[in-house]
């Protein structure tokens, strides 16, 4: 893999998505596991935010599925931002008949909004793309600059750092280090439970297609029906077992 470079990295996966049949507005891999993910997490973590009537600001909006979800609570004002113009045509197309949603480039280091200009700003596994610790810190620095309220960041964290090709793994505080630098104190953390699930279909795709699949690609029919079999089994499993690392809402208030 050549070096991770974030907006072409991921205007090659907007690419990859618009080659999907019909709208589609999951940033990774269209699978079972991920469509199952991410309604738990719609269900879990993305409707906790009180939307209705308040300003947002989604740092990070891909292809725009979670700005669809807000805009049904009628929010105020709901504004996505991205650093890949692919993806921000996938989410203005995506978006095109839901009010009061705007979408904006931005560079991935500064945020074109006023100080406190809204009342929440949320990212989901953006931030965690940033291998540079201090660009994320100054990034982090900018989303808290711009919210008035409550900062909600959906990051894949672990207990220790975990580095991968695309993307860090963090541990929670290192978040909440940042975020109590720039007035923010942390009041919730939780981890979406879908480890087993998690596991078991990255097991399956690395056997049941032929060669290592990017974000946005397409599983083997083979995998897909699979890991769709699969999956009643490893939700059981989610509910009671471990959860050493994954998917985690992190709520931060402000606190000056």
């Amino acid at each position: 893999m050549s070096a991770y470079e974030p907006r072409e990295y991921w205007t090659r996966v907007a690419e990859e998505i618009g080659r999907r049949p019909g709208p589609n507005v999951i940033a990774g891999l269209d699978t079972p596991f991920y469509e199952f993910k991410r309604k738990k997490f719609l269900r879990e973590f993305l409707h906790s935010i009180p939307a209705s009537g308040a300003t947002i600001v989604e740092i990070g909006c891909g292809p725009g599925g979670n700005l669809i979800e807000l805009a049904k609570a009628k929010p105020l004002r709901l504004v996505g931002c991205d650093i890949s113009p692919g993806m921000l045509e996938l989410a203005r197309s995506n978006t095109a008949d839901a009010a009061n949603v705007e979408c904006f480039e931005i560079d991935g280091a500064r945020l074109p909004f006023a100080d406190r200009e809204f009342r929440f700003a949320f990212t989901a596994t953006v931030l965690q793309h940033n291998l540079d610790d201090a660009k994320l810190d100054a990034l982090l620095g900018e989303i808290c600059r711009v919210t008035d309220e409550t900062v909600y960041l959906f990051e894949d964290s672990a207990k220790r750092r975990t580095q991968r090709a695309t993307a860090v793994l963090r541990p929670v505080e290192d978040y909440a280090r940042v975020c109590r630098a720039n007035g923010f104190d942390l009041v919730e953390a939780e981890v979406l439970r879908v480890y087993a699930s998690e596991r078991t279909a990255g097991a399956l795709r690395r056997v049941l297609n032929r060669r290592p699949l990017q974000a946005g690609e397409e599983i083997s029919a083979l995998n897909a029906t699979v890991e769709r079999a699969a999956l009643p089994l490893t939700r059981l499993v989610d509910a009671v077992g471990p959860q050493p690392r994954g998917l985690t809402k992190m709520v931060f208030a402000r606190s000056r």
